[in-house]
């Protein structure tokens, strides 16, 4: 297809915002959708519902864009949507065999089940890919207008910038929580911390980013967490296990992203990047003044901060709306999760061919906490003896 060279730029950068959206849901869905439900999911979110969104944010002609908000890498319109989708397709799902017992707990609220740790995966890939992300993040934030301007550089180092702020508080959470330095928690913190800027780095400072805006993302991360487990396990019917915990990284960071415009705009970078010509506000454009787009701690009147709050009500409830009769609809169609038997022998076997790991010296249970070792290491360690005979075998 033929078009203007910059239609090119902004196909390819909508394009990898739009495999985010599927690849951001994938977390939240892990060790139980079928294949071919990733890849049902996968095509209307990318086709259709993301790039509604996208619209209305990004084009000139959207409604949302001529309210004037500011949205500069997708807090609202990407990570907020997918944070949505994901929580909606995790929902629909159900939680993992094994990942909540019968029982009785409190966190602010009590609930008639225990939530179960299941056992973690390879560590050091998860750090690799964090570090991945992290390089990645840098130009999909930075590079956000397509073009280079006065935001690129100073983008790039607020990003890191903010990543190094969430990662330091998240390690001291861990401290706190864990009572031990806690590597995957570091890791979260400096993905919520860029999720935290997507939306207000077009608009905030970089001090603002690091001390005020990165620290509160960490905290709205945890509390997705808590609101994904208690909160609906109280409310909503039950809890909601996301697995990666992509919901809660996502949408809250994300949403907290945009009220920070609100809250942090600096009216000289405002007037930098977007100016003050926005027809879709209910004040006359000729009598729009700088203080309407400030946030309120420089000054401005609330204005902004109404409409990135209003911003953020439409996309979630067009997010939940069509994203319920997505996986809802998969559901009733029998395309969503697999067979009980195939997730307690695990995908990899029962639908992808063969097992991804071959290391039989620990064996995960369902419920996810026990390991069980070869005998011949247990007979080597009991006692710091062998059997008289040499040949009996002791039992773990």
């Amino acid at each position: 297809i033929d078009g203007e060279e910059d239609e090119y730029y902004i196909f390819l950068f909508q394009y990898v915002f739009a495999a985010t959206i599927a690849t951001i849901v994938s977390g939240a869905v892990a060790e139980r959708i079928q294949f071919r439900g990733y890849l049902i999911y996968s095509f209307f979110l990318t086709g259709f519902i993301y790039p509604f969104a996208a619209h209305w944010t990004w084009d000139p002609n959207g409604f949302i864009n001529s309210w004037g908000i500011c949205d500069y890498a997708g807090g609202n319109a990407v990570h907020a949507l997918s944070g949505c989708a994901a929580w909606m397709g995790a929902k629909a799902l159900g939680p993992r065999i094994g990942r909540f017992v019968e029982g009785t707990s409190k966190s602010l609220v009590t609930v008639n089940f225990k939530p179960v740790e299941l056992a973690q995966h390879n560590v050091p890939m998860m750090c690799l890919g964090l570090f991945i992300l992290w390089l990645g993040f840098i130009p999909f934030i930075g590079g956000s207008a397509c073009y280079v301007n006065f935001q690129l550089g100073r983008l790039c180092v607020m990003t890191t910038l903010s990543g190094c702020s969430g990662g330091c508080v998240a390690l001291a959470w861990g401290y706190m929580t864990e009572k031990h330095a806690s590597l995957e928690q570091a890791m979260t913190g400096v993905l919520a911390a860029m999720v935290g800027i997507c939306s207000s780095c077009g608009c905030t400072t970089i001090w603002a980013a690091f001390w005020i805006i990165a620290p509160i993302s960490v905290l709205a991360y945890r509390f997705g967490l808590w609101f994904n487990i208690y909160f609906c396990g109280k409310f909503l019917g039950g809890p909601v296990d996301d697995p990666l915990g992509a919901s809660a990284l996502h949408y809250w960071p994300g949403v907290w992203s945009m009220i920070a415009c609100g809250l942090l705009s600096d009216p000289d970078i405002w007037d930098a990047t977007y100016g003050i010509e926005f027809s879709g506000r209910t004040t006359k454009v000729e009598d729009l003044t700088l203080d309407d787009f400030s946030g309120i701690f420089y000054g401005g009147n609330g204005m902004q901060l109404a409409y990135q709050l209003l911003s953020v009500v439409v996309i979630t409830l067009y997010g939940l709306a069509s994203c319920f009769l997505l996986f809802y609809g998969m559901k009733l169609c029998g395309t969503l999760r697999v067979p009980e038997a195939d997730e307690l022998e695990g995908l990899d076997a029962t639908h992808h061919g063969g097992l991804a790991y071959t290391d039989t010296d620990v064996h995960i249970v369902p419920a996810g906490l026990r390991l069980r070792k070869k005998k011949a290491d247990m007979d080597a360690t009991k006692d710091g003896s062998e059997s008289p005979e040499g040949t009996e075998s002791h039992e773990a």
